[in-house]
């Protein structure tokens, strides 16, 4: 059986008062299997609002819902008190904190 590449959408933080998505895209490409993209972008895109794309090793982000785990532009944080996964994205002058419901991750 051959797996697909995978992409899936989760929602952090929406104001549709202001008609706008926060989403982190993640993505797993059969080609680079040890790999997992994060891209944090917004709708309708707009340059002040949060953006940006990182690499991930596949085991690191597995590991990060157990144990604080990366360096660098990625840290994952499991907060098993609120219930979610802590992620800091750091590129350039962007930092970003996105938390994730431990059953989305």
């Amino acid at each position: 059986m051959q797996v697909d590449d995978v992409t899936t959408e989760l929602v952090v933080n929406d104001a549709p008062s202001r008609g706008r998505l926060t989403v982190l895209q993640v993505s797993w490409r059969r080609a680079d299997p040890l790999a997992v993209t994060l891209e944090l972008i917004s709708r309708p895109d707009h340059p002040a609002l949060p953006r940006g794309t990182w690499v991930v090793l596949r085991d690191a982000l597995r590991a990060g819902l157990d144990i604080p785990t990366g360096g660098g532009d990625v840290r994952i944080t499991p907060e098993p008190d609120r219930g979610c996964v802590r992620l800091d994205l750091t590129s350039r002058e962007l930092h970003s904190v996105v938390r994730l419901d431990i059953e989305a991750a």
